[in-house]
């Protein structure tokens, strides 16, 4: 590093800060539709006025292509094109673009060129993709800030607003979650290899370091979608030294997180799930993990929490508990022949809202019937409620849960190919 660009660097340090500002974070689980304005809104009214929004594409597969239908969607939603950069910060080519070679962008975290792009930045995007390729671009191999890392913290402790889909939101707690599927995790434990973005879809769990933005606890992305319920409550039981809570977020849904107020509040059209491990039991074995008295809270947009306060729900919301809509016993098991496959409308419909069931379980194993119990059950701690989301949805919020991870073995009886045909 030359000794005017360090001088460059330090001298960011020695900027005013913007108290006008809360410093915020927007953590999306992915997939982010275009039409989602309240996730885009809430983003673009927390970059501070006059400043300019810069898209980190470094962890997609097609850089290019991504940041520009990032930038047009923020146009659409009002943002002055000038107003937006694209840092070039990438690892991959992107086809799409003809005479520029995005894979030569590897070191743009240590351009003083792209570092200067964000001298008037109030907002960072990073967009989806596989998120190890933020983490190598952004930290060198001992681990230390790049550059760009260090001016991306310094925006946020002056007032600024970080946010990222998928990959992008996996980053942002200390410890990240950048492999596996949850059945592995539950079997097989983890991993310290990674072979490549498919690894995310099956596997074991790989930990590594995120960036650390989000002081809380773990982010899971994908969450409903890609039942990440099991690898998230794995993570966090067998942590707790580092972290006790985990958050789980739905595709194209949203954490607003308030860093200076230490709340969380869901926007989007999901949920987020939060586990805490304060009184968990770990059971089982490495091979077939389990876990007593995990306690689960799933919020819904409008829902906030706080790390002192806990759960408030949004207004309009009835209290359940007392007040069921629903009554009758319900099935246990598992499989595409049960209803209520979301967790939000599971711990609804089938468990707060229905005054005659106060335990649950669904079943996950394999055909050779190596498999888990996943038991959810009501204390006096557990609380549900009820709205409508725009006025015409139903729209939960369950707090307080208790989850038992219990391993098992079914046996099972398959019938041939042949029986089945006939």
């Amino acid at each position: 590093m030359n000794y005017q660009f360090f001088l460059s660097v330090v001298s960011l340090f020695l900027l005013p800060i913007n108290l006008a500002y809360s410093s915020n974070l927007v953590v999306v689980g992915g997939a982010l539709e275009s039409s989602n304005a309240a996730v885009y809104q809430a983003f673009i009214d927390r970059v501070p006025t006059g400043k300019s929004i810069a898209i980190v594409p470094v962890a997609s597969g097609r850089p290019s292509y991504y940041a520009e239908k990032f930038s047009q969607d923020l146009q659409h939603y009002g943002v002055d094109k000038h107003r937006i950069v694209v840092l070039h910060v990438a690892t991959k080519d992107d086809s799409s673009t003809l005479g520029i070679d995005e894979s030569s962008w590897s070191r743009g975290a240590y351009s003083p060129t792209e570092i200067a792009k964000l001298s008037n930045a109030g907002g960072i995007w990073f967009v989806g993709g596989d998120q190890t390729r933020i983490i190598k671009t952004f930290k060198s191999a001992a681990g230390t800030d790049s550059p760009m890392l260090l001016r991306i913290r310094q925006i946020l402790a002056q007032g600024g607003v970080v946010g990222g889909t998928s990959a992008g939101a996996a980053i942002m707690s200390d410890v990240m979650i950048a492999a596996g599927d949850s059945f592995t995790g539950l079997t097989s434990g983890y991993t310290q290899d990674y072979e490549g973005s498919e690894q995310q879809e099956q596997g074991k769990i790989l930990l590594t370091h995120g960036l650390g933005l989000f002081p809380y606890g773990i982010v899971d992305q994908h969450f409903d979608r890609k039942s990440r319920l099991g690898r998230l409550a794995r993570v966090v039981v067998e942590n707790t030294k580092s972290f006790r809570q985990g958050f789980g977020i739905d595709e194209n849904t949203a954490m607003l997180v308030d860093l200076e107020q230490s709340t969380v509040e869901v926007a989007g059209r999901g949920s987020v799930t939060l586990l805490d491990a304060k009184a968990s039991v770990r059971i089982g074995s490495d091979q077939a993990f389990g876990v007593r008295d995990l306690v689960v809270s799933v919020i819904a947009p409008g829902d906030q929490y706080s790390l002192t306060a806990g759960v408030s729900v949004a207004e309009g919301k009835a209290l359940t508990n007392n007040n069921e809509a629903f009554s009758g016993s319900r099935l246990n098991g598992g499989g595409m022949g049960l209803p209520n496959a979301r967790l939000e409308h599971l711990l609804a419909y089938e468990l707060l809202d229905n005054k005659s069931v106060s335990q649950l379980d669904r079943f996950t194993l394999r055909n050779n019937g190596e498999g888990f119990v996943f038991r959810f059950r009501q204390t006096n701690q557990s609380r549900g409620y009820w709205g409508y989301l725009d006025g015409t949805k139903d729209s939960y919020s369950i707090v307080d849960v208790a989850l038992d991870i219990i391993p098992a073995n079914f046996e099972i009886n398959l019938h041939s190919t042949a029986a089945l045909k006939e």
